[in-house]
């Protein structure tokens, strides 16, 4: 498999959208009355 600068780009962007969107469901569902141990206990 060959390297690209491309690919290098898209899989930055691919990680900082994840990391983004896992910052706004963790805060959906802190406001929505789950606790920390909760996740943790999912996790």
């Amino acid at each position: 498999m060959e390297n690209s600068p491309i690919k290098g780009y898209m899989c930055v962007m691919a990680a900082a959208i994840l990391w983004a969107s896992s910052g706004a469901a963790g805060k959906g569902l802190f406001s929505s009355g789950i606790t920390f141990f909760d996740v943790a206990r999912v996790n």
